[in-house]
């Protein structure tokens, strides 16, 4: 919890605080759509859409910056944040790259069936929305930004498994299953935090197993936000870096 209010809540707050000090007229935060998950399939969720309890403190942090940049409002400064839904592309150091290393591990089951839909963000249509919100005329709102095309998360993997000659999942864990060892693993790495991140939780278990798509129509109208690149090309793109990096 500590290192991660320190980055993301008191971090927020400093950043905010120097720009009111600089004079700087508009922030663009960067949120997570995470704040949505609660283990179940949410489908085309707007920006107002319920929140639930935070299924970890990473989420519970950001949920926290967000209210200090809106806070931040009250002192004149415009913050906007947007809530990019799973960014990848060329760069990603996070998400197409933990899969590949379960893939290679061997450690990647299909969770609760192959119809979880990805919403995804590339990277170009994230910076196109950070762009956008820094002229728009939306001080003071929150955007949901993805690609604007969910597609089935396990054809996308099956796909990177292709392109770069990896053996697909085969093994499949039922999503109640699944839930359940997350917890268990959850609390036995609280007892024994030197063992470091457990290899499964019950956010990774909601990610891959459940279904979170977002609503882009408030980013569309009131941002100009246009997604320039598919996910199938961002993922391209991807791979073509990714293969780069493996010489």
């Amino acid at each position: 919890w500590k290192t991660f209010f320190e980055a993301n809540v008191t971090g927020t707050r400093h950043v905010a605080m120097g720009c009111l000090l600089a004079g700087v007229k508009r922030l663009v935060h960067i949120s997570t759509p995470g704040i949505y998950a609660n283990g179940k399939n949410r489908l085309d969720l707007s920006e107002e859409a319920p929140l639930f309890r935070p299924l970890n403190h990473y989420v519970a942090t950001k949920r926290l910056a967000e209210a200090a940049v809106l806070e931040a409002g009250g002192a004149g400064l415009e913050g906007v944040i947007l809530r990019p839904r799973g960014i990848i592309g060329p760069g990603d150091q996070t998400i197409v790259p933990r899969i590949l290393r379960a893939l290679e591990a061997g450690r990647l089951p299909v969770v609760g069936g192959r119809s979880v839909l990805a919403d995804m963000t590339v990277i170009d249509n994230a910076v196109h929305a950070i762009e956008r919100a820094l002229v728009a005329p939306v001080a003071g709102r929150i955007f949901n930004i993805t690609g604007g095309e969910p597609v089935p998360l396990w054809d996308l993997v099956d796909d990177l498994c292709r392109r770069l000659d990896l053996d697909p999942p085969s093994r499949k864990l039922p999503y109640r299953l699944a839930w359940f060892l997350a917890g268990q693993l959850e609390r036995w790495h609280r007892l024994f935090p030197s063992r470091g991140e457990p290899v499964l939780t019950r956010y990774g278990v909601c990610l891959i197993g459940r279904s979170l798509t977002l609503d882009i129509s408030a980013a569309r109208r009131d941002l100009g936000y246009d997604p320039q690149v598919s996910i199938r090309e961002g993922v391209e793109r991807f791979v073509d870096w990714w293969k780069e990096q493996e010489r």
